[in-house]
């Protein structure tokens, strides 16, 4: 956790490995798919979608009931965003609504709960796709924001989304406003992978703007 949250992969998985190895000497169910979960986070921001893939689906057929409804959710959350990454967006579609319904049976807002949020929104907002999930775009968006009123840390992530979600909406002024704010508030945190996010998609939204091309690619560099 600590890694993921200052966004080093490559030690995500590597002690999510050495974590799969120790469950499996002591055959711990819940810390064998918790490894699973780790490793598969960790390639799907390295870029690696095929291992991400395969790496979920065991973590899913090995998953505890125990565990409880948050793991389920991201570890389903988690196979749809690396569905979406393939571009296979019929699947990762199909396989993020059931994730938004265990998220609605989490009561409580706690800061792990926008891992399998992002998942969701980042399946719904796609361009000539997001007009069938607006209503559940919009009740994940104010359950991050939220969450992010509690935990900082989820700011950039919140206000990235609901930029995303005003360009989806052709109000690009209100994207870049929001998305500009994504930027700062990684920056306050040193989030450098946020940040780094959040100057792709305000490049992407400039893109679209007649005079800003220039601009754009300093953003996309």
């Amino acid at each position: 956790l600590a890694h993921a949250n200052r966004d080093e992969y490559a030690d995500m998985l590597a002690t999510c490995r050495e974590m799969e190895e120790l469950s499996a000497r002591t055959q711990n169910r819940r810390y064998a798919t918790l490894a699973l979960l780790g490793q598969g986070a960790a390639r799907i921001h390295l870029g690696d979608l095929a291992e991400a893939e395969a790496i979920l689906d065991r973590a899913l057929h090995g998953l505890p009931p125990e565990l409880g409804p948050l793991p389920e959710a991201l570890a389903q959350g988690l196979a749809a965003w690396c569905a979406h990454r393939q571009g296979r967006h019929d699947r990762a579609e199909a396989m993020a609504h059931p994730v938004a319904d265990r998220i609605e049976r989490v009561r409580w807002d706690m800061a792990e709960l926008r891992h399998p949020l992002a998942c969701v929104l980042e399946v719904y907002l796609v361009e000539g796709r997001h007009f069938r999930h607006e209503a559940r775009i919009r009740w994940a968006l104010r359950r991050v924001h939220r969450i992010a009123r509690a935990f900082p840390s989820v700011e950039p992530l919140a206000w990235r989304l609901a930029g995303r979600h005003e360009h989806l909406s052709g109000r690009p002024g209100r994207a870049i406003a929001w998305i500009e704010r994504s930027i700062r508030s990684a920056e306050r945190l040193g989030a450098r992978y946020q940040e780094a996010i959040g100057q792709y998609w305000l490049g992407r939204v400039l893109l679209g703007q007649a005079g800003h091309r220039e601009e754009a690619r300093a953003h996309l560099r």
